[in-house]
């Protein structure tokens, strides 16, 4: 977990900003898609969880990942993850039948259907051996579970939401609270220089705004040579660089309506 909590990155911010009385809303926000966007581009294994269990009913034929947060919040896990808590990547799930585990082929949504026979007759309720997501929150599997069985997931999850009530973080030990951490292990400097980027980008300072994205990359260049195998994308050290292009510059207000994914690409739907 990162070295500050939430409400010291929320005044560290708001310093980087000259001490200015603003909407702290939008500093709340700005440390929350500075911690998405690290996750989304980076894809760090901070936010992979230890291996759990869930229970699958005979005949149910899909079930829903936020059922995967309520097992870790319950006991033995007891994470406490609020609500809107979201897997990310899932890593690996196995169906533990008596004493062998059978790992599940994961198959793309896309290609579900030639991959299942599309009559019912043809379900035969056994032990599953595939699965797709389908529409990010769902689980889908074939066969239908003849049985009852239990499931072990490996998962990451998307860092928690920030707490907040109009930019005023809720004071509490759970994560994403005031006294709370960053998911993301030894990464405040990079998430306080995104989100400072991000906040100058918006009110149209383009050169404070690229000032911090020179900072935010340093930040990123630094960790990327201490990084470990990346265990969703079986990428490592060697598979390309944590910074961005020093050709590349700050993204402008408008960018910031759409996609910044700094690849030189440009979604208008805001990502996020």
């Amino acid at each position: 977990m990162g070295d500050f909590t939430y409400t010291e990155l929320q005044t560290m911010v708001k310093d980087g900003r000259g001490g200015r009385t603003e909407n702290l809303t939008l500093v709340v926000q700005a440390i929350g898609i500075a911690e998405k966007f690290i996750a989304q581009k980076f894809g760090f294994e901070d936010l992979i969880q230890d291996p759990f269990d869930i229970t699958l009913t005979e005949s149910t034929a899909s079930f829903a990942l936020s059922g995967m947060i309520t097992v870790l919040n319950a006991s033995p896990h007891s994470k406490a993850y609020p609500t809107g808590t979201k897997v990310k990547d899932i890593l690996g799930l196995s169906v533990i039948d008596g004493t062998s585990q059978y790992p599940l082929k994961g198959v793309v949504a896309e290609k579900w259907e030639k991959c299942v026979p599309g009559h019912a007759d043809a379900d035969t309720e056994s032990r599953p051996t595939i699965y797709t997501r389908y529409n990010k929150d769902t689980i889908l599997l074939y066969p239908t579970p003849g049985d009852d069985y239990t499931v072990r997931c490996l998962v990451s999850l998307w860092p928690v939401p920030i707490q907040h009530t109009a930019g005023v973080l809720t004071a509490g030990s759970d994560p994403g609270e005031a006294s709370a951490y960053s998911m993301l292990d030894d990464k405040d400097a990079a998430i306080i220089a995104y989100a400072l980027m991000w906040l100058y980008s918006l009110t149209g300072n383009q050169e404070k705004a690229g000032h911090f994205f020179g900072v935010f990359n340093d930040q990123m260049g630094a960790i990327d040579k201490n990084r470990q195998p990346d265990v969703s994308t079986g990428k490592g050290v060697n598979s390309g660089s944590s910074q961005v292009s020093s050709q590349e510059s700050a993204p402008s207000t408008a960018a910031l309506a759409g996609s910044v994914g700094w690849d030189g690409s440009y979604n208008s739907t805001p990502w996020w």
